[in-house]
């Protein structure tokens, strides 16, 4: 028997369910075949809504919509604004009386000198920089663009970039702003920026000790910050420098472990090639020192032999002579 089957009864199962396969094969071959035709219906829908059909606004959704409207519109200002502004650059705290625009100038840089000129004035009565005093500007009107037209004419200004700025731009940019930077200096005598080299001697003096005092200031300033900072740093990391500390003294101490164990296997390594080498001729030493004392046992033996042999012929004489 075999899972409770006789050998016969096995065989009859497997004919019935081969017979029965056979069947449902013709059964399922006799069926229509499928047809694969679809037809999507549409519901019809009214045109004109009813009130009470329409969804209601939720207060919370149209306060979020209208706060995302206003975060939208503000980002899209801000990007019609300076560069100075968008990128957050440092701005001079007071222009007073400063001008870009001078008569020397070719008519085309005089145009753009005006037009930075008012943008820069602009900016300082609309968002003054950080630090700035707070008392009244007049505003100086700038034109507006939209943000597309301002693409539209920094793509052209690049453009007309690429053809006219020099291989050196960079050197003369730098030596440019050195000479700007180095003559341009706030003069307290006049309480307003100016070039150093226009003034006499004496407020030349003054202005350049008033910029190295404010330097001074903030100088102490920073440094106040900055250790303020680093003991704050001490509390809050204090932990971290310690187990560092200990974490620093147990990998150097593992390296030198580490080296120390390399030295040694260096060493045992060439101690054991050396004697490698010696072993050949410690063996070969010691084989002749053993033959030597082999052949030295081998004649003291010879000699103790016929010694002995010598004595009993001496002692058999002894005896016949007595």
């Amino acid at each position: 028997e075999m899972g409770g089957m006789t050998p016969r009864t096995a065989i009859l199962e497997k004919q019935r369910l081969a017979n029965l396969k056979k069947k449902m094969k013709a059964g399922f071959g006799k069926l229509p075949k499928a047809k694969y035709k679809y037809a999507i219906v549409v519901p019809k829908v009214a045109d004109d809504k009813t009130e009470e059909e329409e969804m209601e606004v939720d207060a919370e959704d149209a306060a979020a919509l209208k706060a995302a409207r206003a975060k939208a519109k503000e980002e899209l200002e801000k990007k019609t604004r300076s560069l100075a502004l968008q990128r957050n650059l440092p701005r001079p705290i007071a222009i007073g009386n400063l001008k870009f625009a001078t008569e020397d100038q070719s008519e085309v840089s005089r145009m753009i000198h005006t037009e930075m000129d008012t943008l820069i004035r602009n900016d300082e009565v609309k968002y003054p920089p950080r630090g700035a005093a707070n008392q009244k500007r007049k505003m100086v009107e700038a034109q507006d663009f939209s943000y597309e037209e301002m693409q539209a004419a920094r793509q052209l200004l690049e453009e007309e970039v690429q053809k006219v700025i020099p291989s050196d731009a960079i050197e003369i940019f730098e030596n440019i702003w050195n000479k700007c930077t180095e003559d341009v200096i706030f003069l307290p005598s006049q309480r307003e920026f100016g070039k150093l080299s226009s003034v006499s001697k004496k407020d030349q003096l003054t202005a350049i000790k008033q910029e190295f005092e404010l330097t001074r200031q903030y100088l102490a300033r920073d440094s106040k910050k900055a250790q303020k900072l680093a003991n704050k740093l001490n509390i809050m990391l204090g932990g971290y420098f310690m187990r560092t500390q200990k974490l620093g003294k147990k990998i150097f101490q593992d390296l030198d472990e580490q080296e120390r164990s390399e030295r040694d296997g260096r060493c045992f390594a060439e101690l054991m090639q050396q004697e490698e080498a010696a072993l050949p001729i410690r063996v070969k030493s010691i084989q002749s020192i053993v033959e030597t004392e082999a052949a030295k046992e081998a004649a003291a033996q010879q000699k103790f032999a016929d010694l002995s042999r010598e004595k009993e012929e001496l002692m058999a004489e002894l005896k016949i002579v007595n």
